[in-house]
């Protein structure tokens, strides 16, 4: 630590966090109001690292959440994807998971690609990392949901034609509701795309310590907790804390994509020949 992030922490010993109350198995409120997840398992050992305390935000939705952090009530939204607009307002520490950013259909009616859904209904969960990257990188405009769930439901139900999510949370949540007419039939892009801890950006010094913690959480552990709350046939590319590990994220983000490109393709087959 360096001095500035040394007086840092010890002038800020409570730092007030956002979380999805729906981003399970990343994030979530379980039914007595518990912070849990697999984020919470990284924000509980980076607060013990820095001798600082997390305290949760109660009681608020996503949108709340999003609305509170960009007005500085909240301070850091510890499992948040990376987009251009919030850029603008946090720092972001090194990534510490991956997702790649899957399609959901009807499996009576399968979409595989970008391509294929750019004139359909699209459901998205507002506020989302996936909202802001569609907005960035497609002329898509998509129908907004308070939750994913909300957005899952509304392609079961035929309100929507597709629903675009990450791999792991789309997987737990369609278990959850038993959507056993949905499948994830096709990847947004071949990126994976990173989940960090986005920090008020007049805090640089807790976003560049909130790294070196990461940094020095061991690898096995960092695969026990991944073990813990993501099913083994749920492929989660993990980013390395340090940014000397960049490239090894990278090559295993990439080989993470490859394996998801082959099982959705196995998957798309199953698909097709179900509705034979």
């Amino acid at each position: 630590m360096t001095d500035a992030e040394r007086a840092f922490l010890a002038a800020h010993p409570v730092v007030r966090i956002g979380v999805d109350p729906e981003f399970a198995p990343f994030e979530f409120i379980d039914a007595e109001g518990e912070y849990q997840g697999l984020g919470s398992e990284y924000v509980q050992r980076v607060g013990g690292l820095l001798g600082i305390e997390f305290v949760v935000m109660p009681n608020l939705s996503w949108s709340e959440v999003v609305e509170k952090a960009f007005d500085r009530e909240i301070d850091v939204l510890p499992c948040v994807g990376i987009t251009e607009e919030r850029k603008q307002l946090f720092d972001y520490s090194a990534p510490y998971l991956g997702f790649p950013r899957v399609i959901i259909s009807r499996v009576s009616d399968p979409y595989t690609s970008l391509e294929e859904i750019a004139d359909v209904h699209v459901a998205v969960q507002g506020d989302s990392s996936h909202h802001g990257w569609i907005t960035e990188n497609t002329d898509i405009e998509p129908g907004l949901y308070a939750t994913f769930r909300e957005a899952l439901l509304a392609v079961a139900e035929g309100a929507a034609d597709v629903a675009i999510g990450n791999l792991a949370v789309s997987d737990h949540t369609m278990r959850g509701l038993g959507l056993t007419n949905l499948a994830i039939t096709g990847l947004v892009s071949t990126e994976v795309s990173p989940l960090a801890f986005a920090v008020r950006n007049d805090w640089p010094e807790l976003a560049t310590a909130i790294t070196k913690a990461l940094a020095a959480i061991p690898e096995d552990e960092k695969q026990s907790i991944q073990r813990q709350w993501v099913p083994v046939e749920v492929l989660v590319a993990e980013a390395s804390a340090s940014e000397e590990a960049g490239p090894d994220y990278i090559a295993y983000a990439l080989f993470t994509a490859g394996a998801l490109i082959v099982g959705i393709a196995l998957g798309i087959v199953l698909v097709w020949i179900l509705r034979g």
